[in-house]
C-alpha cells in the first residue's frame, strides 16, 4: 500500500502547534527515548519508539513521520537508509515494514502477517546494494527496495531451523551474520544464501552487534576487539568493558568513547559521563552528534553537549493524567519526572525517585498534589518549587509514605488514602489538623486505593483486589458502607476506575464492564444499585463493554463518556446506551490499544490519551466550561473558511447544549445544530449537503431560557 506522506515541518518546536482542528490528532512522544539513527546525504534520521524525526541538515529544519503523517504502525525497532534509492526503511517490533521514498509511504506487511511458530523480533537492519537485510529472531528477511517487496528469507540455523540473527556486516566480498549459533559467513554473490548449507561458522562467539569501520568488520567479546583479516584477529583491548555503539564507535567503561581504525588505533575519542545508553555517534559537519535511549539526540557545541531537538514531553509511558482547566499534568513510571503542558509548552518537574500513584489540584492554593509510594505527598507550587510533605500524625509510621491517593473536597480539605495502614483514610482540614479514619469492618490488608468525592461530598474509594468499593459519608455523622456485586450490583468486584458525570452520577469501571449509580442522594438510606448500560449490538441488546477491562472513564462537556480499555477507547452518549466512536490502533494514530488514563481540556475539548506506548491527543467536538460572556466572544474556527478547507467548523462559547442556527445575511436558514456542551460543530454544508456560497453567515444560539441571540458571523470564501 502506498500513501502520500504528510510531513509536519517544525521550525521551533516539535510539539508547539497551532490550534488543532476538530477531529484531528497530535502526538506528545518522548523525544529523549532514542531507538536508532540513519544518515542519508543531507538528512539525519532519528527514531524513537513511535516516530522518526528527519533533520534536514542543509536547512536546519525538522520533519516528523508517525501514524498521523502516514506511517502504518508504531513501536519502531530499527531504521536504515539506502542512499542511491533515497529510501528510508522503518521496521516495527511486530514485523511490519514501511518504506519512505519520494514523500510516499509504502507498506510491506508480509513478515508481519506471516503465521510463524516463533516470535518475531527485529534486531537490526542493514542496507547492502539495493536490498535491506532485516535481522530477526527467525533469520534474515530480505527486502528488495527497488521492487518494494520481500525478496527472500534466510533460515540458517542448524539443519535449516530458525535461528536468531542479531546483526549483519559485509566486507571483502563476504556477508557475515552474528547469530545465536556464532558468527557465520557466506559469499556475498551467492545465489543460494537461503540455504543454510551456504553458511560456514567463523567463530563460535555469540555477539549481538558488529563493529563496522571503513572497509573493515569487527566485534568485541567485552574486553577485546577483533577484526576480520582472513580470520578474526585481535586489534584492541581494554581493562574496562567494551560496548559497540554503531559503525566503528565503541564505549569503554562508563565515560570513554572512541572510533577505531582497522588496526585498532583511535581515530577520535572523547570523554563524557552523560550517556548511559548510546545507540549512535555521528559526525555532523565538524560536530559530533550522539543519540541515547534516555538522553535523546545531542550535539557537541563549543565543548558542551546540547539538545539538538526541541524540548518536549519527557515521559515514554504515561500512567496518570490530570487537567485543571488550564494545564495538563502527566506522571509516569518510577524515576520519571512530572510534566506539565500549558500554552503549547512543556515544563519538566524533577521529583524524588518514586512511583506517583495519583494527582490532584488545589484550586485555592494553585498547587499540584501528587501521592506516592515511598515518599508520601509531593507538591508543586505555582513558582514550580517542589516540596515533600510528611504527615505529622504518622511521624513514627513508615507506612505513612505509602500513599495510594490524594484528592480535594469542595471545602478545600485534603483527603489521603494509604496501604497497609490501620487508619487507611486521612483527612487534613484547611486548618492543618489531621483526622485518621478506618471503617468499623474488615478491609483486606488495611489498604484503600483511589478516591472520588461526589457532589454530595460522599467519598467513593476503591478497595484493591476483588473487594469492591468503600463508601464514606461524614457530613453529619460518620457512615461507612461497602459496595460489591452482591451488595450494590457492581459488574465485577475488581474496581479499576471512578468518575463523576455532570448529572451527579458516579460511574464505576471494573475488570469486566462498567456501571453507574444514579441514586447518590439515597446511598446510605436506601438500596442503591449500579445500573449497567445497555446498547444494541446487531439488533441485540447487550451490556456496554461487558467483557472489557475499564481502566478509565472521562466525561466531556456534553456529559458523554470517553472510556479507556485494553482494546482502545470508546465514546458513548451520556447514558451509555449508544456507541458514538471507537478508536483503536487499526483506525487511528493510537500507538497502543491499552488506554490507561484520559483527561479532557474543558476549554477546547481536546482529549488526551495516556497509552502504554505514549501520549497523544484528539480534538473532540464538545467543550465544557467556556461560555462566552458576550456574543462577540464566541469563537468560530476556522474563520474565514477558505476554499481549500473542507473540515468541521467549531463554534465555541455558546450556552450549554444550545440550539444553534446558521442563516445567510437575509435570515434564510442554512442549517440547525445542537451544541455538545458549549461547542457546536458544523460540517460546512447546508441541510441539502451543499457548501454555502461566498458570503457572510450569521450564527444564532438559543439557551435554556428560550431566547435566541445572534452570537457570531462566519465568512465563507469559495
Amino acid at each position: 500500500m502506498r500513501l502520500l506522506l504528510c510531513c509536519c515541518i517544525l521550525f521551533l518546536s516539535l510539539t508547539t502547534q497551532a490550534q488543532t482542528p476538530i477531529g484531528q490528532w497530535r502526538t506528545f512522544y518522548n523525544l529523549q527515548a532514542g531507538v536508532d539513527v540513519a544518515l542519508g546525504g543531507n538528512n539525519y534520521f532519528y527514531a524513537t519508539k513511535n516516530e522518526v524525526v528527519r533533520w534536514r541538515l542543509d536547512e536546519n529544519t525538522f520533519d516528523v513521520y508517525n501514524k498521523i503523517t502516514g506511517l502504518h504502525d508504531a513501536n519502531i525497532a530499527q531504521i536504515a537508509y539506502q542512499y542511491d534509492l533515497q529510501t528510508l526503511l522503518i521496521a516495527y517490533s511486530n514485523g511490519n515494514i514501511d518504506l519512505v521514498k519520494d514523500e510516499a509511504v509504502i507498506n510491506i506487511p508480509d513478515f508481519y502477517l506471516k503465521q510463524l511458530p516463533a516470535t518475531k523480533t527485529i534486531y537490526q537492519v542493514v542496507c547492502y546494494q539495493q536490498a535491506a537485510y532485516i535481522c530477526t529472531s527467525i533469520g534474515v528477511v530480505v527486502v528488495n527496495l527497488q521492487k518494494e517487496e520481500v525478496a527472500d528469507t534466510y533460515v540458517i540455523g542448524h539443519n535449516g531451523q530458525f535461528a536468531t540473527v542479531y546483526d549483519m556486516g559485509v566486507v571483502d566480498g563476504w556477508i557475515f551474520l552474528a547469530t545465536e549459533e556464532g558468527i557465520l559467513k557466506a559469499p556475498a554473490n551467492s545465489a543460494v544464501l537461503n540455504n543454510y548449507k551456504s553458511w560456514e561458522t567463523t567463530s563460535p562467539t555469540r555477539i549481538t552487534q558488529f563493529i563496522k569501520g571503513n572497509n573493515w568488520l569487527g566485534y568485541s567479546n567485552g574486553s577485546q576487539v577483533f577484526a576480520y583479516k582472513n580470520g578474526w584477529q585481535p586489534i584492541f583491548q581494554s581493562p574496562q568493558p567494551i560496548q559497540p555503539i554503531q559503525n566503528a564507535w565503541i564505549k569503554i567503561g562508563n565515560t570513554q568513547y572512541a572510533e577505531l581504525s582497522t588496526t585498532g588505533t583511535t581515530i577520535q575519542q572523547f570523554n563524557s559521563p552523560e550517556f548511559p545508553h548510546p545507540v549512535a555517534i555521528n559526525l555532523i559537519g565538524t560536530q559530533l552528534c550522539i543519540a541515547d535511549t534516555s538522553k535523546g539526540l545531542l550535539i557537541q557545541y563549543q565543548g558542551n553537549w546540547t539538545e539538538a531537538l526541541p524540548v518536549g514531553m519527557r515521559i515514554s509511558q504515561p500512567q496518570l493524567l490530570l487537567h485543571n482547566g488550564k494545564s495538563l499534568f502527566v506522571a509516569g513510571l518510577n524515576g520519571d519526572p512530572i510534566c506539565s503542558f500549558s500554552n503549547n509548552d512543556w515544563t519538566t518537574h524533577p521529583i524524588p525517585n518514586t512511583q506517583i500513584t495519583s494527582l490532584a489540584y488545589n484550586l485555592q492554593s494553585q498547587t499540584l498534589l501528587a501521592s506516592s509510594l515511598g515518599n508520601g505527598l509531593i507538591s508543586i507550587l505555582p513558582n514550580k518549587s517542589i516540596t515533600q510533605h510528611p504527615i505529622p500524625s504518622f511521624d513514627t509510621d513508615a507506612s505513612a509514605n505509602n500513599m495510594n491517593a490524594v484528592t480535594i473536597d469542595a471545602q478545600h480539605n485534603t483527603w489521603f488514602t494509604f496501604q497497609n495502614n490501620p487508619n487507611p483514610v486521612v483527612l487534613q482540614s484547611t486548618n492543618g489538623n489531621f483526622t485518621r479514619m478506618a471503617p468499623p469492618f474488615f478491609i483486606p490488608n488495611n489498604t484503600v486505593g483511589n478516591i472520588l468525592i461526589d457532589g454530595l461530598q460522599q467519598k467513593w474509594m476503591q478497595l484493591p483486589g476483588e473487594n469492591g468499593l468503600l463508601l464514606l459519608n461524614n457530613s453529619n455523622t460518620t457512615n461507612w458502607k461497602q459496595v460489591t456485586k452482591i451488595n450494590g450490583n457492581l459488574p465485577n468486584n475488581d474496581v479499576r476506575s471512578l468518575s463523576l458525570d455532570h448529572d451527579g452520577n458516579v460511574w464505576v469501571g471494573t475488570a469486566s464492564g462498567l456501571g453507574y449509580f444514579p441514586c447518590t442522594n439515597t446511598l446510605f438510606t436506601n438500596d442503591c444499585n449500579a445500573v449497567w448500560p445497555v446498547v444494541m449490538d446487531n439488533n441485540t441488546p447487550s451490556y456496554l463493554l461487558k467483557n472489557e477491562t475499564i481502566h478509565c472513564i472521562a466525561v466531556d462537556g456534553a456529559n458523554r463518556k470517553w472510556i479507556g480499555t485494553n482494546n482502545g477507547t470508546w465514546l458513548v452518549n451520556p447514558q451509555g446506551t449508544k456507541v458514538i466512536t471507537h478508536f483503536n490502533t487499526s483506525n487511528s494514530p493510537l500507538p497502543s490499544n491499552i488506554i490507561l488514563q484520559i483527561a479532557i481540556d474543558p476549554t477546547n475539548g481536546e482529549i488526551f490519551f495516556a497509552t502504554t506506548a505514549g501520549l497523544l491527543a484528539y480534538r473532540g467536538t464538545a467543550t465544557g466550561n467556556e461560555i462566552a460572556e458576550t456574543p462577540t466572544n464566541v469563537l468560530v474556527f476556522p474563520n474565514p473558511v477558505k476554499p481549500t478547507y473542507q473540515g468541521p467548523i467549531g463554534i465555541r462559547g455558546v450556552p450549554r447544549n444550545a440550539l444553534v442556527k446558521i442563516t445567510d445575511i437575509t435570515g434564510q436558514l442554512v442549517v440547525q445544530l445542537r451544541a455538545n456542551g458549549t461547542q457546536a460543530v458544523w460540517n460546512g454544508k447546508d441541510a441539502k449537503g451543499n457548501r454555502p456560497q461566498t458570503g457572510v453567515y450569521l450564527v444564532f444560539a438559543q439557551g435554556d431560557d428560550g431566547r435566541e441571540k445572534s452570537v457570531a458571523k462566519i465568512v465563507f470564501i469559495n
